[in-house]
This record gives structure tokens, C-alpha cells and sequence, in this order.
């Protein structure tokens, strides 16, 4: 493959995908509204595009699927065919396909494994079995057409025939003869091109006999051509005599239909109406000077001239429809121009590499600022205070490219809930909201597994069967509700369903059972539900190939919390449950807390400190030795950070406890001294840290020391699991 195609054929599969993704959206939307033109022609766009943009590079076989695909969607837009279920299937499969077609072509050309071509093949044969039905109810109703009485004038029938085959006006000039041409001749000629169906002598300027001129020519035709020729292969052959003669070149239906389409995918190179109408191949250079010319000369004054649609219409140079058309490219061409000078495209790598150099500079602002207190310089670090606030305002702007609405992932489960909702035989309807909430790249990519899997535990799981639903008053149709939005800092993402709720009684059993629990007395109903994040938990009576409500959802609250978020989930029995998922804006940038361990620091992110407290000896060997922290009569459990890295140095006489917490969840980290706040990044882990679930990351200090970020997700959940909790009911309550 030639190198210097190399970026534009990655742009084609980029668009490509997205082309995809539109074009499975505009199909589940027709299946509710199949008759709706807009969504019709924005799927045709997509499949044409394809189909066009894969031809210029060679891509034959996704040319040769797409040009079937396409077809079929034609065949709607003319109102031949109408989407039904069966084709409705049948498409969203193709659109499938398409996808599976699109991963295997790259930068050396199309690598399509054997199973795919023969899947091809399968779907063409099925796409084309529609068009044989939308090609069979066209014959009849144009064989209707031709074959009905002729009760109305030779011009009515040429009319009649127009909708179907070329219409052709000459009128000759009157020494045409005498430079030696033939109008026969001409007529001769075009049957080369095709057939001739109908042919009217136009008689209306031949004079009286006795005023006749043998070598004048006073005769036109009005000619109806069935060809396949283009426009200008047409025009050619009245190249020697167009300058003398008017001649008139209408296209068929099926024609305009085609100018139309190549309108849709013309480049946005030209703004200009007739520079639009010769590219779609309505006009020829030839007409277009002429409609040019004939709009000048009617005219004395530019602003007084009369539009070139209008000449081009008026003289029966271009169709109405035809025009038309132009015009609503010609507006799209200008606001996709508009849009271009405030929108920039760039590669995702290279805005990734942006973000790293800003995290470096980060790096080196703090590098600096402890050289300059080392030094006492104060107008020094009072100019390192000023350019310290523009890094955080250039880190905020670059962190904002990276945001991208979270409508991405949520379209792809409108399908998701089309098929299961088939494959379950239940009736489910998806209602979303907050697509425009926007979420960090990286957050995005990571959460569509976990969110897919929670989907369709709803489905399989929460929604009931719609006879069952029916029993307990509630309509047949089940809806899954799924929403986002923004909250302190966070992204919140909800998957609620309106089906029978997590049952608290068989949670407890089944806790209970797998040694989760000795009793649920006591627990909270969101105690209890959160226990099916426990691994392996599952009350399912069976086990589906979709899913199980708990199977996995260990999985689940791992990869959620690796993304330093969290997972909940809250139910009412016989009237559904709600996950929420907690997630931050961004993974790349956090303002962190310092915490000092011996000659270590360690950095946990500011937002879940809530306090500090120091603590001396006393309470030290009363609270935090057995395993607690009384904060103001709340009981907290606690983690000593010296324990936990293997600090065996002498422990300092007072120690500090930093505060934190997580959606609603607290607890005690014991350091050596806190160390303040720290702006930082994020950088990757060492593979040897991936078992420390309590770690995060790790980044550079400002005097060049790398230091372990800590998780408080994780932290939390080690603290919870060595937490005695008959150790703590017992204890006295002890007032601060």
C-alpha cells in the first residue's frame, strides 16, 4: 500500500466505525418509525459512504457487501420497500458484519478470513431476496404505467415517459444544414447510447412552401432515450452543433436519484452551486457556461441578476429536484466550514502525549519550588506561586480535551437490549439519560465491560417475564433506566430496573452459606445487597449464559474500583433495584496528601481526606493497638501504614491519624507525620505492586524521590476485613 494513503486510510476506518455505529442506531430507530425519510437517508449516507470512500482504496469485498447493503436501503428511500421486522433482522446483522469486515483491513489492504466471505455471501443472498420483492412491485407498477391508455397529447406522453427514461428537447439551428450536418444523423448516434421509445418531430417553425429554404433546417424533436449513459456521454453527441442549437438534457427519476446521491458524497471542496452541479454530473462544463452567460446577460446589474438555479430550471438545464439538492448541499458544505474553523480533529496519541508533558511539568514546577525554599528567596516563590496556578489552569484545559461524552458508550446498548430482550422473550423498552455528561478517555474505555455486565443482569435477572409482570399489576413491558451525571468531582453512572428486586432474606441465606456471614441481625438492607459483590456470590436458581445476578459481580467491583471508584446497589423487593457507580472525572492528574512514614512518603488523594488527628501515647495503647478509632463516639478501624510496608524503625511518640472516605465508607490511617497537600501525576505501576490491592500508582516528588500512591478503596476494604467487630462492641464508648 502506497505510504502517502497511509492517514487517509486511517481516517476511512475511523469514519468507518462511526458510520457503523450511526448505522446500526438509524435502523433500531426505524423499527419504530419506518417510514421516517430523515432516518432513512442518514443510513443510506452512512452504507453510501462506506461504500464509496472503501472503493477509492480497493477495499472490493466491503465495497461488493456495502454496494447490497446500500441497495436495500435504496429501495426504502424511493418507497419500494419498508422495514420490517425480517429486514430489520437481516440489516442488523449486516451491520454486524460490516464491523467484523472493518477490523480486518489495515494500512496493506483487506485481510477478510474465509468464515467472514462466506458469512458475505449468506447475507447478500438474504438482503437480496428484499430487493427481488422491491424490484417485483416496481415491474408491476411500471408496467401499469406504460401499458395504460394514452387518452392525453403527444407532450403528456413524453411526460409520462420522462419519469422514466432521458428526455431529450432539440431544436437546431437554422444552418445546420448548410455546415454540412444531418440531423438524422444525430438521432442515428444516440441509438449507439440506447433506445429511442419515443420520437415527436417538432414541426412548428417550418414556414409556407413557397417560403421555404432547402438548405435551412426548421425541424426539432422531442425524444424520450432508455440508456444507461451518463449526461455528458449524451451531450457529446451534439458536440459540433451546441453552439448554434438549443438543447435540452432532462434526466430520468432514477437519474436525478443518482445526482442526488453523488451530491451526498461530493468532497466539501467547493461552496459554489454550479461547481456542485457539474461534479454530481447534472450539468456538463458546457451547460454550466451557458447558464452562466444567460445569467449575466439578463441582467444590467450583478444584484439584479437571476439566480443560476433558477436559469438552470427555467431554460430545462437541471430539474427542480435537482437544484434543490445542490442548494442543500451547497448549506452543507458552508456549515461544515463553519464548523471546521472551531473544531480540530487530532489523534488521540497525541493528546495522550500532551498530557504526559504536562505531567512533567507539573513534576518540574514542584522540583523547583523545593530548591526555591531551600533558598528563603520569597519573590522567588511568590513567582513560582504565579506560574504554579498557570500549570493547574493549562492541566485543567488539556484534561478537558480528554473529556468525552458518555452518549458513546451508552448507544451501543440500545442493541444490547434489543437482543437480549428477544433472546429472553421478554418485552423491555431502555430509557436513557445524561448522555452529554462527559467522562475522561481512559474512564470511558475501562467502563463499558462493567457496565454491560450489570445491563444485562437487569435484563436476565431483574426484569420479569411479561406474564409475570402482568400478575403483579405492573405493565408487560419491563424498562431499564440508564443515566449519568456529574457530583462533586465525580461521575455518576445508574442502571436502574423496575423488575422483582434482590431478595434480603436469600442474600442473608446465602451469605451464610458460603461463610460470608455467622447472621444478617443487625445489618442493613444495604449491607446485605452489597454482600453480592462478594466473589463467587450468586442467588440464581439457575445458572444463564447471559448472566447471573452476583456471577461475576466481583469482577465487576474490581474493575470498577481499579478505576478508584466504587459500585453499590440498593433494591426494594417486587419493584426493582438501582446500581450506582461512583467514578472520578480523570486518572491522569489528582492533588494528593502527603503522608510521612519513617524516611518514606506516601500520597493518597486529597479528596477523600476528610481530617487529621494526632495521637498520644495514651490513646495510642488504649484505641489504636486494639484495632479502632473512637472519633467523637463513632467507632473507625484502623490501618497502621508501618505495619502494612514492613516499617520496623522506632515508632515517634506521637503519631497522626489521617481521616478518610469513600462514598460513605471511613476509616483510620495511622502515619508518623502528615506532609500536606501535593499536586501530582499519576504514573503506572510496577508490575511487582500488582497484588497490593491498597495501591494505586506511584509519581515523582519535587526532590526527584518516587512515591507510592495509595488506594483508599482498597485501604478501606483491608481495614473492614481486620476490623473485630465483637472486639468494638464491646469496648466502652469513650467520649473525645
Amino acid at each position: 500500500m502506497d505510504l502517502d494513503l497511509a492517514p487517509a486510510i486511517e481516517s476511512f476506518l475511523e469514519e468507518a466505525a462511526d458510520f457503523v455505529v450511526q448505522l446500526e442506531s438509524d435502523i433500531m430507530a426505524l423499527e419504530e418509525s419506518p417510514d421516517d425519510q430523515e432516518l432513512i437517508n442518514s443510513a443510506f449516507r452512512a452504507a453510501h459512504t462506506i461504500k464509496g470512500s472503501g472503493g477509492l482504496f480497493g477495499f472490493d469485498k466491503l465495497v461488493s457487501f456495502t454496494h447490497v447493503f446500500e441497495s436495500v436501503l435504496m429501495r426504502m428511500r424511493d418507497g419500494s420497500l419498508q422495514l420490517n421486522k425480517d429486514i430489520s433482522e437481516v440489516m442488523l446483522a449486516g451491520v454486524d458484519h460490516l464491523g467484523q469486515m472493518l477490523k480486518h483491513i489495515d494500512l496493506e489492504g483487506e485481510h477478510i478470513p474465509e468464515d467472514i466471505s462466506e458469512a458475505s455471501g449468506q447475507l447478500c443472498m438474504m438482503l437480496e431476496m428484499f430487493l427481488d420483492g422491491g424490484q417485483a412491485q416496481q415491474s408491476v407498477s411500471k408496467t401499469t404505467a406504460e401499458t395504460a391508455p394514452n387518452s392525453a397529447s403527444a407532450d403528456e406522453n413524453v411526460a409520462t415517459s420522462a419519469s422514466d427514461y432521458w428526455h431529450l428537447s432539440l431544436r437546431f439551428g437554422p444552418d445546420v444544414l448548410r455546415c454540412g450536418m444531418d440531423p438524422q444523423s444525430f438521432l442515428r448516434y444516440l441509438q449507439r447510447l440506447g433506445e429511442i421509445v419515443y420520437l415527436e418531430t417538432i414541426t412548428d417553425s417550418v414556414p409556407m412552401l413557397d417560403t421555404l429554404d432547402a438548405e435551412t433546417s426548421y425541424f426539432g424533436f422531442e425524444i424520450a432515450l432508455k440508456s444507461e449513459a451518463t449526461r455528458e456521454e449524451i451531450a457529446e453527441v451534439f458536440e459540433f452543433v451546441e453552439d448554434q442549437s438549443i438543447i435540452r438534457i432532462l434526466p430520468p427519476n432514477s437519474q436525478i436519484t443518482e445526482f442526488l446521491e453523488n451530491m451526498e458524497i461530493l468532497p466539501e471542496s467547493s461552496v459554489r452551486l454550479g461547481d456542485i452541479l457539474v461534479q454530481c454530473g447534472a450539468l456538463t462544463e458546457a451547460d454550466l457556461q451557458w447558464c452562466l452567460t444567460k445569467q449575466n446577460s439578463e441582467a444590467e446589474d450583478y444584484s439584479e441578476a437571476p439566480k443560476l438555479g433558477e436559469v438552470a430550471v427555467t431554460n430545462k438545464m437541471a430539474t427542480e429536484k435537482t437544484v434543490d439538492g445542490a442548494l442543500k448541499k451547497q448549506s452543507e458544505v458552508r456549515r461544515a466550514r463553519a464548523a471546521e474553523s472551531q473544531t480540530l480533529r487530532v489523534d488521540s496519541r497525541k493528546l495522550d502525549l500532551l498530557i504526559n508533558l504536562i505531567g512533567e511539568l507539573v513534576i518540574s514546577g514542584a522540583t523547583t519550588r523545593v530548591k526555591a525554599e531551600r533558598t528563603g528567596d520569597e519573590e522567588l516563590l511568590e513567582s513560582l506561586d504565579t506560574m504554579a496556578h498557570l500549570i493547574e489552569e493549562v492541566r485543567d484545559s488539556t484534561l478537558n480535551l480528554r473529556m468525552m461524552p458518555i452518549a458513546q458508550t451508552f448507544s451501543r446498548f440500545g442493541r444490547v437490549v434489543r437482543d437480549v430482550s428477544k433472546q429472553l422473550d421478554k418485552d423491555i423498552q431502555l430509557v436513557t439519560s445524561g448522555e452529554d455528561t462527559e467522562v475522561d478517555k481512559g474512564v470511558l474505555e475501562k467502563i463499558a465491560d462493567p457496565l454491560m455486565h450489570l445491563m444485562r443482569n437487569a435484563m436476565d435477572h431483574g426484569i420479569e417475564m411479561p406474564d409475570e409482570r402482568e400478575a403483579a399489576g405492573k405493565p408487560r413491558q419491563g424498562t431499564v433506566r440508564l443515566s449519568a451525571h456529574h457530583e462533586s468531582g465525580n461521575v455518576i453512572i445508574q442502571i436502574k430496573d423496575d423488575g422483582k428486586g434482590i431478595h434480603r432474606d436469600r442474600i442473608i441465606a446465602k451469605a451464610i452459606e458460603n461463610g460470608l456471614i455467622e447472621s444478617g441481625e443487625g445489618m442493613s438492607d444495604k449491607e446485605v445487597y452489597n454482600l453480592i459483590f462478594e466473589a463467587g456470590f450468586s442467588t440464581a436458581a439457575q445458572i444463564s449464559d447471559l448472566s447471573g445476578r452476583g456471577v461475576g459481580m466481583d469482577v465487576v467491583r474490581r474493575n470498577i474500583e481499579s478505576l478508584s471508584g466504587e459500585v453499590t446497589v440498593d433494591s426494594e423487593q417486587g419493584k426493582g433495584s438501582t446500581f450506582t457507580i461512583r467514578l472520578p472525572l480523570t486518572l491522569a492528574i489528582i492533588d494528593g496528601f502527603r503522608l510521612g512514614i519513617d524516611n518514606s512518603i506516601y500520597l493518597i488523594p486529597l479528596d477523600n481526606v476528610t481530617e487529621c488527628v494526632e495521637i498520644d501515647a495514651s490513646r495510642r495503647k488504649e484505641e489504636l493497638d486494639k484495632g479502632f478509632l473512637n472519633l467523637r463516639g463513632q467507632l473507625l478501624p484502623v490501618l497502621k501504614l508501618r505495619e502494612m510496608f514492613g516499617v520496623e524503625s522506632e515508632r515517634p511518640v506521637r503519631e497522626n491519624i489521617v481521616v478518610v472516605e469513600l462514598f460513605g465508607r471511613k476509616a483510620g490511617i495511622v502515619i508518623d507525620r502528615p506532609l500536606g497537600e501535593f499536586q501530582t501525576v499519576i504514573k503506572p505501576l510496577s508490575p511487582i505492586f500488582q497484588k497490593l490491592s491498597w495501591v494505586s500508582g506511584s509519581t515523582i516528588l519535587g526532590t526527584g524521590e518516587v512515591a507510592l500512591i495509595l488506594d483508599v478503596a482498597g485501604l478501606l476494604d483491608r481495614a473492614t476485613r481486620t476490623f473485630d467487630d465483637k472486639q468494638i462492641r464491646n469496648q466502652n464508648v469513650i467520649n473525645n
